[in-house]
């Protein structure tokens, strides 16, 4: 019975599901789209090198001596076209990654995905003819699929980009902050650079809106600005007010001092909490 059971298990874990099959109809429809453009330009390219060795080929058999046709240097474009066939498979990892990245706000490392892949960086001098073999494959989407969902960590792809709003901030508040009452102040500090700012800026919105991305909002045009403008802006020392949510005011300071007064202290401890690490 245990031989039994260990060969059942073994036929499971052999069983690998399709990708596609877990993604909406939507963006199955736009990888489809992307699979055969590659496809095309993939076809013509790996053609045309196979054409262009058999053609230098001929031209150092047919030629003998006299190398009337054969090409005196280089390889006659080979390497060009090798670095193009790799170029098309880099551009089809990152356009089918950018379905995702663009459309859930989902952070993807995209060198992880090339690695796993085997798509190795070009270089004539320093790769095998088995990396390059690997490396210039025909690739599916899928299988790029499988690799984003991989980092993805058994979440959706929502929950993938809220979590990831949720590290960003605490990384970013460090413990340049305090809580008080319905008030988290931030220090000046944490103001000086734009990668503490921004995550917790993001963190802010998605509390307020429910929403993953700022982009073309009207939120974004007010407040993500860079840390110079601190010193010249007009609006500085004056609050941002809102007239309901859950953040009530945002007031920054010329010393760099930043303010988020929240509709409750209970609301205030709660973004502390699950946005910052408090």
């Amino acid at each position: 019975m245990g031989r039994e059971m260990s060969n059942l298990l073994d036929k499971f874990s052999k069983v690998k599901v399709n990708a596609a099959a877990r993604i909406s109809p939507e963006d199955a429809e736009r990888c489809d789209k992307e699979q055969a453009l590659y496809d095309r330009a993939y076809t013509l390219y790996t053609k045309f090198r196979a054409e262009l060795a058999e053609g230098i080929s001929f031209e150092k058999q047919a030629t003998g001596e006299h190398r009337l046709y054969c090409v005196e240097y280089g390889n006659g474009g080979l390497d060009d076209t090798d670095k193009r066939i790799y170029d098309i498979q880099m551009s089809f990892v990152s356009r089918i990654t950018y379905v995702f990245t663009n459309k859930y706000n989902v952070d993807i490392n995209l060198s992880d995905i090339e690695k796993t892949l085997g798509i190795t960086q070009y270089n004539k001098y320093h790769i095998s003819k088995e990396a390059h073999i690997k490396s210039t494959r025909k690739l599916c989407y899928n299988e790029i699929l499988d690799e984003i969902l991989l980092q993805l960590g058994g979440l959706s792809f929502a929950d993938k980009a809220v979590q990831q709003i949720k590290d960003n901030a605490k990384k970013g508040a460090h413990n340049y902050y305090t809580v008080n009452k319905k008030i988290i102040q931030f220090g000046e500090s944490f103001a000086r650079w734009d990668k503490n700012y921004h995550p917790v800026l993001l963190a802010l919105w998605h509390f307020k809106t429910g929403t993953t991305s700022m982009a073309g909002s009207w939120w974004q045009r007010k407040f993500q600005k860079s840390y110079s403008y601190y010193n010249d802006d007009e609006r500085v020392g004056s609050p941002f007010e809102f007239e309901d949510g859950n953040i009530r005011k945002m007031r920054y300071f010329k010393n760099g001092r930043w303010d988020i007064t929240f509709a409750s202290a209970e609301l205030a401890d709660t973004f502390a909490r699950e946005y910052l690490g408090f």
